[in-house]
């Protein structure tokens, strides 16, 4: 009777469409057919519109511009991704006495331990400095 019923007053939405999860109706019957998980649907309710992948995560304003571009009925690819930065090349290289840092682009950066505090360093590219004894210098460049 349930099958009969269905036939006539099929759902709206099929639930594979929305995503649901779907169990046998009577799980010690195989074929009793399938219906939403009672405990987890998990069904999805409303349309998708501009479906994008990105290979990185996007920032807050980046989420916020491809929202307002969808709510003025834009696609996705309308909205500029403005993209990251493109890594510098650090390279430190050490003699007796001296310690030498060069970089191609970017701020170089100075701490006393890895995990900062980081200044920036005022110095352009290469900077000669004398080794001590006096503990580490930890040396990196931030892109902008």
């Amino acid at each position: 009777m349930e099958d009969y019923l269905a036939d006539i007053n099929p759902p709206d939405i099929p639930y594979l469409s929305i995503g649901a999860r779907l169990n046998l109706i009577d799980p010690n019957e195989p074929t009793s057919g399938l219906a939403p998980d009672g405990t987890a649907p998990n069904l999805m309710l409303g349309p998708l519109d501009d479906i994008a992948l990105w290979t990185r995560a996007l920032t807050a304003d980046e989420v916020a511009r491809v929202y307002a571009a969808g709510k003025l009925g834009q696609p996705v690819e309308s909205v500029i991704v403005k993209q990251p930065p493109v890594p510098g090349t650090l390279q430190v290289t050490l003699d007796q006495s001296n310690v030498r840092v060069s970089w191609d682009h970017g701020t170089l950066q100075t701490a006393p331990t890895v995990v900062g505090p980081w200044t920036d360093s005022a110095a352009t590219s290469p900077v000669t400095e004398p080794i001590t004894q006096q503990g580490a210098k930890y040396y990196r460049t931030l892109s902008e």
